[in-house]
């Protein structure tokens, strides 16, 4: 019997461009489409990503002369031990090579063939099985572990302005770079002294349209921080944000003109998480940072560990970072050794105030 190859491609049928999975015989994997486009019909990138997941998992299958309605627990943990193996697989006139496949890539098409098995093909054909989720450990990825607080400072110390504000309200505040991208600027006209007030609470959207801004606050996820912090980004708004960027609702916008995809941006416009992440990279490098460990979510994943070494409870630190689930904060926690007893927002006033020790030219113009 003849084993399949699949390939993944991306057509314009009528409806706009979509990502689809084939068969060798130019036969559409009808199932596998259905999925991708009900469940990632508003974005093309992660179409494309979940694609190639369920590419390797049907030629896995195809391998094996199953169908995909007969999956089990068992079949699956095969199909797991093969990922993260260095094995090929051969068929008649099928060979393809998927060795060395980084560890994060291997979670990623672990987490996209369960979450279609689980979401999709369980409830349709009324299997009984269950895959727990799964993490595969990365304890010697660099990438995985935070980043300390002088290591954070030096970085800061070498950033413009601007930059290092940003660096200092993900590495204090720890909200998602998209999360900042969407903080409404006007939050932060109002910010009290902070001798009057300790600490600050604006809230965050994951993401942001025009409907949301007549959305009551109570809609988004409030955080907390430093009033010391919410100062210096009232004073970057109040002095430093061009005059131009009232049309836009961002806190940070561009100071130099700058060629993307999208066109030229001028002083003013929206930031966006590319030049962010290329100035994160090149002032790493300048502060004698590995770059491969400093990323805009590295901020992020340093602040929960650190609320955790700091005596957080787990719920607390959820609370604080938007978590649904107290499990993903196993993700920070492992391997520590933690304190008991402090509430979140006392971690997060520690932190800042270690940064701002260890960063002696912390004040912001």
């Amino acid at each position: 019997m003849m084993h399949s190859k699949f390939e993944v491609v991306k057509l314009d049928i009528g409806q706009g461009e979509r990502w689809f999975l084939f068969n060798d015989n130019d036969q559409p994997v009808t199932i596998a489409n259905r999925y991708i486009h009900e469940n990632y019909k508003d974005s093309l990138n992660t179409q494309e990503r979940v694609a190639y997941s369920l590419r390797l998992l049907f030629e896995y299958l195809d391998y094996l002369y199953i169908n995909v309605r007969f999956m089990t627990y068992e079949i699956f943990m095969e199909y797991r031990q093969w990922l993260a193996s260095d094995k090929m697989y051969r068929g008649d006139d099928v060979e393809r090579k998927k060795n060395n496949l980084k560890k994060s890539t291997i979670a990623l098409r672990e987490r996209d063939a369960r979450q279609f098995l689980m979401n999709f093909i369980k409830p349709l054909y009324g299997l009984s099985f269950d895959i727990p989720r799964m993490r595969i450990p990365a304890q010697d990825d660099p990438k995985s572990k935070a980043v300390e607080i002088d290591d954070w400072a030096q970085l800061m110390n070498v950033a413009s302005g601007r930059n290092k504000l940003i660096y200092q309200f993900l590495y204090e505040s720890g909200v998602r770079i998209g999360e900042l991208f969407n903080i409404d600027y006007k939050e932060f006209y109002d910010v009290p002294r902070a001798g009057d007030e300790e600490f600050f609470c604006f809230h965050v959207y994951v993401s942001y349209n025009k409907d949301q801004r007549k959305q009551p606050k109570s809609e988004g996820r409030p955080v907390w921080i430093r009033t010391l912090l919410a100062e210096k980004v009232s004073r970057y708004i109040r002095t430093m944000r061009y005059e131009n960027s009232n049309k836009h609702h961002e806190i940070f916008t561009a100071e130099r003109p700058a060629k993307n995809k999208n066109g030229t941006t001028v002083p003013g416009d929206p930031l966006s998480y590319m030049a962010i992440y290329k100035a994160m990279k090149k002032d790493a490098k300048l502060a004698g940072l590995n770059p491969k460990i400093i990323s805009p979510h590295k901020g992020r994943h340093s602040f929960a560990t650190n609320l955790l070494l700091e005596g957080a409870s787990e719920t607390e630190v959820k609370t604080q970072m938007g978590h649904k689930s107290v499990a993903t904060i196993s993700i920070y926690s492992r391997g520590l050794t933690l304190k008991v007893g402090m509430a979140a927002v006392d971690g997060a006033r520690n932190i800042g105030v270690r940064l701002d020790e260890i960063d002696s030219t912390s004040t912001f113009y």
